[in-house]
This record gives structure tokens, sequence and C-alpha cells, in this order.
């Protein structure tokens, strides 16, 4: 019989707790979310444009079908490139203001720290 994967109460707390930290990043978050939906919609239709193209257009030698299924994968690539880009810029956005966050959190709890302030004096020895 084999184990099955079951995430533990810690883990699970300790997701909820890293989670927590995009709280101020909602929006930025559905962003990123739905650029890459888009991009993956769009990456799903090239195919099946080509297959189109080629199958109604040049297998019929319809020219017409050619130019629009041409037009398409254009508009998509448009649309691959715009979502692409969103999606990166809002990702990296959201994962610098967390890192901005923890960072100063970091900084903080060690600074007030009472063993920051009693090793602090044996510092200035060396």
């Amino acid at each position: 019989m084999l184990k099955k994967d079951v995430a533990s109460p810690s883990q699970i707390q300790s997701l909820k707790r890293a989670l927590g930290y995009l709280n101020g990043y909602r929006w930025m978050g559905i962003g990123a979310l739905l650029s890459l939906l888009l991009l993956i919609a769009a990456n799903a239709l090239t195919p099946q444009l080509f297959r189109w193209g080629i199958d109604q257009g040049i297998a019929k030698k319809d020219l017409d079908i050619v130019f629009q299924a041409g037009s398409l994968l254009i508009c998509v690539a448009i649309a691959r490139g715009v979502s692409n880009f969103g999606q990166g810029f809002w990702a990296e956005a959201v994962a610098q203001g967390v890192a901005y966050r923890l960072r100063n959190q970091i900084f903080y709890k060690f600074t007030t720290s009472v063993s920051a302030i009693t090793i602090a004096p044996q510092l200035h020895n060396y």
C-alpha cells in the first residue's frame, strides 16, 4: 500500500504564513495570473490556427483562409508577447515587493532583539 503525500499541519501553517506576505499585492498577483492564462491560451491556439490554415486553406487552395489564418497568427503572436511581458512584469513586481517587506521585517527583528543589543558592545572591541 502506497503512502499518500499529505501535508502536515505545520507545513500548511507555514504555507499560510508565506502566502500572507502576498496580501498587499493581490491585484498585481491577479494581473500576473491573468497574463499567464492568456499566454497559455495563445500558445494552445497557435497550432490550431496552423492546422486550420493548412487543412482548409492550402489543401483546398483557398487563399482567403490562408490570409485569415496568417492574420490571426500575427494577432495571437502579439497577444502572446504582451501577455508574456505582463506576466513577467507583474510577477517580478510581486516578488520584489515581498522580498522588500521580508528584508525590512528581518532587519527590524534583528536590530530590536535582545541578542543584537548584547552583541553590539562586543563588536567594538575588535
